[in-house]
């Protein structure tokens, strides 16, 4: 099986032409998914998952404002690629719990599962693959079954940038997360 895990970044609305750096993490997983499909010539094997909520306030509760969740965005978005498996589960806000939950909801398909084996393919930009990295190193040795399976994963990169600003809080955050994974703060 292959796991697809797209990751937020903005909310997507074609009126305002908002959420370029979501759907080019999203347009990054499904060419990386059809590779996939070339190799393994089958549709079935790939499953993406994406568990962003509403808002960082209420990420499991929709609100007036906000009817739709960032996953069930970024499905929709990716319903046009011809991959019908997917799951949006808009419970989670923040980069730590969107791979927590999506690891979550994959392991719990994955218990039914014949295989032996899988492979969990994350999107992002370069400037949030260092803190996706470390998050799917601690949460790997913090989930006794993603060591019994012991997956493959891959980083893809998504072609989008961040703001100045966007690249410092980055930095801030990168070492708030390296504290909190030493120090056991979360």
């Amino acid at each position: 099986m292959h796991y697809f895990i797209p990751l937020a970044y903005d909310r997507i609305d074609s009126v305002k032409g908002t959420g370029k750096g979501t759907m080019a993490r999203c347009d990054a997983l499904v060419k990386e998914a059809r590779k996939v499909v070339e190799r393994t010539f089958t549709h079935h094997s790939c499953v993406f998952i994406s568990t962003a909520g509403y808002t960082k306030a209420s990420p499991d509760k929709p609100t007036p404002e906000i009817p739709w969740s960032l996953a069930e965005q970024m499905m929709k978005h990716i319903s046009g690629s011809g991959f019908c498996k997917r799951v949006a589960r808009p419970v989670a806000w923040g980069t730590y719990q969107e791979l927590a939950l999506a690891l979550d909801t994959l392991l719990e398909r994955y218990r039914d599962s014949d295989k032996w084996s899988f492979d969990i393919y994350i999107s992002t930009n370069a400037g949030h693959m260092p803190r996706v990295k470390m998050c799917c190193w601690f949460l790997k040795r913090q989930r006794s079954a993603l060591l019994d399976y012991n997956p493959q994963f891959h980083f893809i990169s998504a072609s989008h940038s961040f703001t100045p600003k966007e690249w410092v809080q980055e930095t801030i955050k990168l070492f708030l997360y390296l504290y909190r994974f030493l120090f056991k703060k979360w």
